[in-house]
């Protein structure tokens, strides 16, 4: 994954000594995502318990700070970035939307002072699921339309190279009724180790949902077929860009079982050391150097299982030390998502029933 590799030196530096888990603040915001820096700083996109008002809010390693958010679609914007000085939002535009980007797909620009709106396409009247970057100058939303209008189900990707926009789309591998409101998809993950290499993943709906995985290779997307699902309903959730030749990606099958997936740069195939972790995968994220981190959650079967963090050594998944899962009113299925920083560094948002914690590995 591109993530945030830079930032202002505001930021407070790991305590000395051996790495551990800590938690930097507890909000009454609901964060959906954090992007994070080495210096100590992290950038959360979350909502307001009070009306559901999304914001965007900075931790410079000693207070909660609010962006300025982006101009409209304040209530179902994605965040994606790679500094605190090149953060990027996107959102679909409602068609009821008043003023000349109405309808349309709009990206905002943050360059550390002020936001930057740049109009898109018409959008297909679907969901903006996904923002990703690829680098600088490169950036990709990535569209969920469900069936329906004389249209089959199918996913837009679209890629704002700094100048001007490509639309690139992406239909299940099946026939399907166009006419049939049921038949849906939705995308999990969008993910880049650079402008040349990235992954789209999610679910088509048939009768049942079929994860999908596309692959781009720099100029178009291609179908690479996930290997190890056995169930008949399977869904991929999220995938962890690391290079041409490597990637990783979880998912869920029915009855709740899990499956960890690796790209070998032909295939993608399950790992022979998984462990626990292909049983019960949540979040997995790759940092900038290729660093992957993924989060297991409890078996409710085992008592006193616990959700891990763990780390991929190079041969095996290794838990970290415990996550700081201690802060009061905590959901069954607490965290949110995963940042991961380099080999000694990771983020995570842990949700509560009032809120938001978020913890720092370093």
């Amino acid at each position: 994954m591109l993530g945030i590799v830079s930032a202002t030196q505001s930021g407070v530096p790991a305590a000395a000594g051996r790495p551990h888990w800590r938690t930097e603040l507890v909000s009454k915001l609901n964060f959906s995502s954090v992007q994070a820096a080495s210096d100590g700083e992290a950038w959360m996109l979350g909502s307001r318990q009070s009306d559901g008002r999304q914001t965007i809010e900075w931790w410079n390693g000693r207070r909660l700070q609010e962006l300025r958010n982006p101009p409209a679609g304040l209530n179902s914007f994605r965040l994606a970035g790679l500094s605190g000085s090149d953060l990027w939002a996107a959102w679909c535009l409602d068609r009821t939307t008043a003023g000349p980007s109405s309808g349309k797909i709009v990206l905002a620009h943050w360059d550390g002072r002020r936001w930057s709106r740049i109009p898109g396409p018409t959008h297909a009247g679907g969901k903006c699921e996904q923002i990703a970057v690829a680098g600088p100058g490169s950036v990709w939303v990535a569209e969920s339309v469900a069936a329906g209008h004389g249209a089959r189900a199918h996913v837009l990707l679209l890629l704002w190279d700094g100048r001007t926009w490509q639309q690139f789309t992406i239909v299940p591998p099946w026939a399907n009724d166009p006419s049939d409101p049921e038949l849906d998809v939705k995308v999990g993950s969008l993910d880049f180790s650079g402008p040349r290499q990235g992954w789209a993943v999610g679910a088509f709906e048939s009768s049942t949902w079929d994860a999908f995985s596309e692959r781009w290779d720099g100029t178009s997307w291609h179908s690479a077929p996930i290997g190890s699902t056995t169930s008949d309903s399977s869904e991929m959730d999220e995938v962890a860009a690391v290079s041409p030749r490597d990637g990783w990606a979880v998912g869920d099958e029915e009855h709740g079982a899990g499956f960890v997936e690796r790209w070998n740069g032909r295939v993608w195939r399950q790992p022979g050391r998984s462990g626990s972790l292909g049983q019960f995968p949540g979040a997995i994220d790759a940092s900038p150097k290729g660093d992957v981190w993924a989060v297991k959650g409890a078996d409710w079967q085992i008592a006193g299982d616990k959700t891990e963090v763990e780390r991929w050594t190079g041969s095996r998944w290794a838990a970290v030390s415990p996550p700081p899962l201690t802060v009061s009113g905590l959901r069954s299925d607490p965290i949110d998502d995963l940042a991961a920083v380099s080999d000694h560094e990771a983020w995570l948002v842990i949700a509560r029933s009032t809120g938001s914690a978020i913890a720092r590995y370093g």
